[in-house]
């Protein structure tokens, strides 16, 4: 198997809107640490695929979806084999939601399918991998079940040339970027920057942060306004990671793509013009912390009327997901924001072999909770459908779907999940 690798500068040049938190004071005032696309592309005879990773709080579905047909245009490999994940950090560029913005957001788009270009057309080099492990306790759960699960493992897949003159290291681990908060007005990746400059730092390198199934986790340290806050954070993590001993994996590597979707089902499956009207007359009085949510409530409204009048309705929610497996590891990708209960499952179905869990990839598709936490009142489970304009919450039934469509993508037990936690 060989690889190529290529590292590109997207911070924005002017004053853009933030993503992250609805009661920010303003735009941005200037730049922590520059947010970046790292890219990393496989090939194996003609079998090819690449990932992409923004330091962005998420991009929509149907961005992603026309950016990967744009690269596939241009390189032959298939959409299904690009994957574009978004780091999530709270501290970044919206994507288009002011004429600033939009002016990054052109700018970006021809930037990156130029990157995938380049990556996908070489030069390759032939590859060899080691895998390691390392335990940190910077997430934690941000529910309100008691004895909630977390995940303090970080994966780490290492891939360098057969000289060890050029490396790529990828780092998976499930936590919200989310040290900086609303207060915050300067750019930044949040504590992944300081993480992977620490780590390169010290191992040479590329360093490819992906976060994991991070729905439901917080920093300990969490919407500080301080930078010194997320650097320290950041250098703590890296700290564990280059405690940990990698493994080389036998060769011979080989490389296999998987993809599929899965359709969640929402409590509603009927929509008319009255429904929305009066959820929105319900939910635009409900107090929140957001600056504007009757103003957001309204954008819901009104997308989901343009929506019913074109007939593009439904009570089930569409998700990509796919998975990559290079040699032993195991990469699943999957829009939404997945509750770190699915990570574990399928960790526990890989039973110890080299797993990461790659969230919040090719467009953000809205939460999805366990069972449990949906059946319980909270902003995940009831509100946040609003914020990202979807017809309605998932139903408590969606996790189970959710779920089996993983285990039936990777071939788990007949696609019947051993691990009914979720």
């Amino acid at each position: 198997m060989d690889f190529n690798s290529a590292l590109m500068d997207i911070t924005p040049q002017e004053s853009v809107e933030m993503g992250g938190f609805a009661n920010r004071g303003g735009g941005s005032l200037g730049v922590h640490l520059p947010i970046t696309c790292r890219g990393l592309a496989l090939r194996e005879d003609a079998r090819a695929c690449c990932l992409l990773a923004l330091d962005i709080m998420d991009m929509d579905a149907v961005v992603a979806r026309e950016l990967k047909q744009a690269i596939s245009g241009r390189t032959g490999v298939p959409a299904a084999h690009i994957h574009l994940h978004s780091t999530h950090t709270h501290s970044s560029i919206y994507w288009d939601t002011s004429p600033a913005n939009a002016r990054w957001k052109a700018a970006t788009r021809e930037r990156v399918i130029a990157m995938a270009e380049r990556l996908l057309n070489g030069p390759f080099r032939p590859m060899r991998m080691s895998f390691g492990r390392a335990q940190h306790q910077l997430a934690k759960n941000r529910t309100a079940i008691p004895g909630a699960a977390n995940d303090p493992e970080v994966a780490i897949l290492s891939l360098e040339d057969l000289e060890g003159k050029n490396r790529v290291i990828l780092l998976n681990y499930a936590c919200h970027p989310v040290v900086l908060g609303p207060e915050n007005r300067l750019i930044s990746p949040d504590f992944v920057g300081p993480a992977r400059e620490a780590v390169e730092q010290a191992w040479g390198g590329m360093v490819l942060y992906t976060n994991g199934a991070g729905g439901n986790l917080n920093p300990k340290w969490c919407k500080q306004s301080d930078v010194k806050v997320a650097e320290h954070a950041g250098r703590e993590l890296a700290a564990a990671v280059l405690a940990a001993r990698l493994e080389a994996c036998a060769p011979p590597l080989t490389l296999e793509t998987l993809s599929g979707e899965v359709l969640l089902p929402l409590r509603q499956d009927v929509f008319s013009r009255e429904s929305i009207l009066a959820v929105a007359e319900r939910e635009s009085r409900r107090p929140t912390e957001f600056n504007n949510w009757p103003g957001y409530v309204e954008l819901w409204k009104n997308s989901m009327l343009a929506r019913l009048e074109k007939g593009a309705l439904s009570g089930k929610l569409p998700l990509e997901i796919a998975a990559l497996r290079i040699g032993p590891a195991t990469l699943v990708f999957s829009q939404g924001e997945a509750f770190v209960e699915y990570q574990l499952a399928l960790k526990r179905l890989h039973q110890g072999r080299p797993f990461l869990f790659v969230g919040y990839s090719n467009g953000i598709g809205g939460y999805i909770p366990t069972r449990e936490s949906l059946a319980a009142p909270g902003y995940e489970a009831d509100l946040a459908y609003l914020y990202l304009k979807t017809p309605a919450p998932p139903a408590v039934e969606a996790a189970a779907v959710y779920q089996h469509a993983l285990a039936a993508l990777l071939g788990l037990k007949n696609g019947k999940p051993a691990v009914a936690v979720c």
